[in-house]
């Protein structure tokens, strides 16, 4: 496999190299849409959408991403926890973002769904795992600032939601952090968590 043909796939061969994690946190420089593995495109993104298709390695639906948003990509050596399930990191990735966005004053942060980062029943960011038998990939999709009209023109409702959705649309379903707390920059958030993150893997890869 060429792990060059998704985003942020070259991680992985960080891990092949020796490294214990790799992590990458980026704000997209232009809009596009990116396709889970598995994804179709007739079913998850309008045929009125102009923007360039991507895809990544794990599963999940589509996700629009742009200047608007942080990507958190993370990749590590399964060989050095084996003990430690997929979803296990999930929950363990989550936890730390969760816990940096509430050290910058974010309230009613939890995971909902698939691994999703909610606010008061509102999704600000997504996750994409892909797992082999020597590395997972967490991938996090975080709402910073939500361009609205920009996802609804280009993807479709999704053909498969978690419960607490409950149907609703793009709209009535996504916030963003800026709406929850303006005064915080970009920036901030991606420090916090990547300070997080590095401490929380120290202590247990």
């Amino acid at each position: 496999m060429n792990y060059d043909d998704f985003i942020d796939g070259f991680l992985i061969r960080s891990i092949y190299m020796g490294a214990k994690w790799a992590l990458r946190l980026w704000i997209p420089s232009n809009p596009m849409v990116v396709l889970g593995r598995f994804s179709k495109e007739s079913e998850e993104i309008k045929e009125e959408c102009k923007l360039p298709i991507k895809r990544r390695l794990g599963g999940g639906c589509s996700v629009t991403i742009y200047p608007g948003t942080i990507i958190v990509s993370l990749a590590i050596n399964r060989s050095l926890r084996p003990e430690i399930f997929p979803r296990d990191w999930i929950a363990f990735i989550n936890r730390s973002v969760i816990s940096a966005l509430e050290a910058l004053g974010l309230d009613e942060i939890e995971e909902q769904g698939w691994g999703d980062i909610t606010c008061k029943d509102k999704k600000i960011g997504g996750i994409s795992l892909y797992s082999s038998k020597d590395v997972i990939l967490y991938q996090l999709s975080l709402i910073y600032h939500l361009d609205i009209e920009l996802i609804e023109s280009s993807l479709k409702h999704p053909p498969r939601e978690p419960n607490y959705r409950k149907g609703r649309n793009h709209r009535s379903f996504l916030s963003s952090i800026k709406e929850i707390a303006p005064r915080i920059s970009q920036y901030s958030v991606m420090q916090k968590i990547e300070e997080k993150l590095r401490e929380d893997l120290s202590k247990v890869v």
